[in-house]
């Protein structure tokens, strides 16, 4: 729901972030159109009402556009938007959700750090996190940005964070956090085969909030085993909670105004 989405973007923005977060919906150009805003009008207003029992400020923008992702991508562009935060459901027909047009061309031409969310219950109900991190993902432009985030939310939430990494990786994890002054409990499980995927099922928890990173094609830390990774979940974690990352990857000026 939206709700949950705002909480999300509520959770993972920087304090000294100046600027509201933007709730956004934009309706295939058609006949039905112009209904098709009204509503979508009344369900952001919502959002206000929402936003505002937490002391934020969000602004909410409806528009019109010949396709989805091509709308968010403008809106994004508009607004210099550092992060993108969607939503899907595993339970319905995720496979065709996540490689159908919006979700796909949002990860494969836009810059910004990606958060495509399916989160059941109220976010703030979760005891901890699990962070699944490839090797070399933290060699990445994007690095620190989606790991700052992370740790504003486990400081947010009052949660324990369990991560699943090379050791190296692990290692440059740490620090961060430590940079960044975070009291959460940390475990590590070592996890180098990401093209056997499934074997974190010992690892994560369908109580838990479970964040995947999953590096960009043309990433140092890119594997082609992880393409596969969505269809994965939806077979074998559909009662569990996700959230996959996609981390920024390019350096854009907007960011020296934002973070």
């Amino acid at each position: 729901t939206m709700e949950r989405l705002l909480d999300v973007a509520m959770s993972i923005k920087n304090p000294k972030n100046r600027f509201p977060i933007v709730c956004l919906s934009v309706v295939d150009d058609d006949q039905k159109a112009q209904q098709r805003l009204i509503d979508a009008k009344k369900m952001l207003d919502g959002a206000i009402m929402h936003a505002a029992s937490a002391d934020q400020s969000v602004e909410i923008i409806t528009t019109i556009s010949q396709n989805v992702s091509g709308g968010i991508r403008r809106v994004a562009r508009e607004i210099f938007a550092t992060d993108i935060v969607m939503g899907f459901s595993l339970k319905k027909q995720f496979s065709d959700i996540l490689f159908g047009n919006v979700i796909k061309d949002i990860v494969e031409n836009t810059w910004q750090l990606v958060w495509i969310c399916s989160i059941s219950p109220d976010i703030y109900q979760f005891k901890k996190i699990n962070i699944v991190c490839p090797r070399y993902s933290d060699l990445e432009y994007g690095f620190n940005q989606w790991l700052d985030r992370i740790s504003l939310l486990a400081d947010t939430l009052k949660v324990s964070i369990s991560i699943c990494a090379p050791v190296k990786t692990f290692e440059h994890i740490i620090k961060q956090f430590k940079r960044n002054k975070n009291g959460s409990a940390i475990n590590h499980f070592e996890f180098n085969r990401w093209e056997d995927f499934l074997q974190i099922s010992s690892f994560i928890h369908p109580n838990d909030l479970n964040l995947i990173i999953l590096p960009r094609k043309g990433g140092v830390a890119y594997e082609n085993s992880q393409e596969g990774i969505p269809r994965l979940m939806a077979k074998n974690f559909e009662n569990f909670n996700f959230i996959l990352v996609y981390p920024a990857i390019m350096d854009m000026d907007q960011e020296l105004m934002f973070d």
